[in-house]
C-alpha cells in the first residue's frame, strides 16, 4: 500500500482510529469475524457506560491496579 502526503508523512497503517472505530479509507475493525457480534455488545455496553462517574472511577482504580501490578512484577503495562 503507498504511503500518503496528506497524513503528515506518516504511514497509513500507523495512524489512530476515526472516531467510529475505523481505520483508514477502506473502514473495517481488525477483528475476528466470529467476534462481531460480542464486540457489538461491548461497544454498546461501554457507550451506555462511558459517561457514568463511577464507571470512571472503577475503570481508573481498575487501571491503577494494574499498573501497579505489572510494575511490582517487573511486567509493562498497556493500558485499555
Amino acid at each position: 500500500m503507498q504511503s500518503n502526503d496528506d497524513d503528515k508523512g506518516q504511514n497509513e497503517f500507523y495512524n489512530e482510529p476515526e472516531a467510529d472505530g475505523h481505520f483508514g479509507p477502506y473502514g473495517g475493525r481488525f477483528v475476528s469475524e466470529t467476534l462481531f457480534h460480542a464486540l457489538d455488545e461491548l461497544e454498546a455496553l461501554y457507550d451506555s457506560l462511558k459517561n457514568d462517574a463511577e464507571f470512571q472511577r472503577t475503570s481508573r482504580r481498575f487501571a491503577s491496579l494494574m499498573r501497579q501490578l505489572c510494575v511490582e512484577n517487573g511486567g509493562t503495562f498497556v493500558g485499555l
